[in-house]
């Protein structure tokens, strides 16, 4: 008697369903992982310690500094009036205060590791500069026209009031330092201190004499851009009090982050419309528009798109929403107590 033994050559019919849906899920997950890596970024070196593009009293044309409390402030803002100012062989400086190294949900997404760890904080840090420079290079801006100050993002507004002098550094919390890192710091020496960024600013003003000077509006809900907006005007006044053949630049303040709900509205990709003033608009107040062209506007998209880890994390409807027709600022002016919004109309 010849027995048989019954047995399986292979999974069953819902086996290999269940196997070929792990496997897809494990290649999205991997897929997801390496798009948010950034491959593309993983052999580009971090910016190194910037310079100053030096001019004097005699430099011809226009001179446009951007102040930017973070990474992605700048192309948000100005990128079209980036753009369009290096296409025109214009002198442009971009000043970042801070790299961006606080974002909880953008450490978490990039690291995948749910514990604040301040290396991943710093590494968050070097990947928002990379990523800076990858968005000004789309606007034809050069690396060397961005100077990483390296300050502690979401603390800019703890040295304008209680961490001023040397004497009492701030530390931050996120990447557990007191100073700017080891040989990349703007000024050798410095710490974190406002003491210490105001000289720095006034340094740089001082070198490239801007004839225009953007920076965050004094009203921006992001505490981080309201005391960058408050070193930026200090650091004009004390740059005309220190050379007296300085001439005071032309302040132009921009908004990233409004009190008034939905701004910029709508929120979406629509590059055909100009932004709506009309729900920010102040009794006196002017805001005055710089029109882009078709072309910059998808230049702009593209810049705003390199800032991966923000786009991702803050919503592609919200940073979308930046790339309009146009690009708006609101003139200020110097009044006795410094600069206050302008309440003369356009010229």
């Amino acid at each position: 008697m010849v027995l048989g033994i019954k047995g399986s050559t292979g999974l069953s019919g819902c086996g290999r369903w269940r196997l070929r849906v792990v496997a897809l899920l494990a290649v999205l997950v991997l897929g997801c992982y390496v798009y948010v890596q950034a491959p593309s970024l993983w052999l580009i070196p971090g910016p190194a310690r910037g310079a100053v593009p030096v001019s004097d009293a005699t430099t011809q044309g226009p001179r446009l500094l951007i102040l930017a409390p973070h990474p992605d402030d700048d192309v948000l803002a100005v990128g079209g009036t980036l753009a369009q100012a290096a296409a025109a062989g214009e002198a442009v400086l971009v000043v970042y205060l801070t790299s961006g190294d606080a974002n909880k949900w953008s450490k978490y997404l990039i690291t995948w590791n749910p514990f604040g760890r301040a290396g991943d904080y710093r590494a968050l840090g070097i990947r928002r500069e990379k990523e800076a420079s990858h968005s000004l290079g789309i606007l034809g801006v050069h690396p060397k026209q961005a100077i990483f100050l390296r300050y502690p993002d979401e603390g800019l507004r703890a040295l304008w009031s209680t961490n001023w002098s040397e004497a009492r550094p701030y530390r931050s919390p996120f990447t557990r330092r007191s100073a700017p890192p080891a040989g990349l710091a703007f000024t050798s020496g410095t710490v974190y201190c406002g003491q210490d960024l105001l000289e720095d600013l006034v340094k740089i003003i001082l070198a490239f004499r801007p004839t225009i000077v953007y920076l965050p509006h004094p009203g921006d809900a992001h505490p981080d851009h309201q005391a960058a907006s408050l070193f930026g005007q200090a650091a004009v006044s004390q740059a005309e009090g220190d050379d007296p053949l300085f001439l005071p630049p032309e302040i132009r303040a921009y908004l990233v982050h409004a009190e008034e709900r939905n701004w910029p509205s709508p929120e979406k990709l629509r590059p055909s419309l100009a932004f709506d003033t009309s729900a920010l608009r102040a009794e006196g107040t002017a805001w005055q528009e710089v029109p882009l062209s078709p072309p910059t506007e998808k230049l702009k998209l593209r810049a705003v798109r390199a800032h991966l880890s923000q786009d991702w994390f803050s919503g592609a409807r919200f940073f979308a929403s930046f790339v309009r027709s146009d690009e708006i600022y609101q003139p200020l002016h110097q009044t006795a107590g410094g600069l206050s919004p302008a309440t003369d109309s356009p010229r």
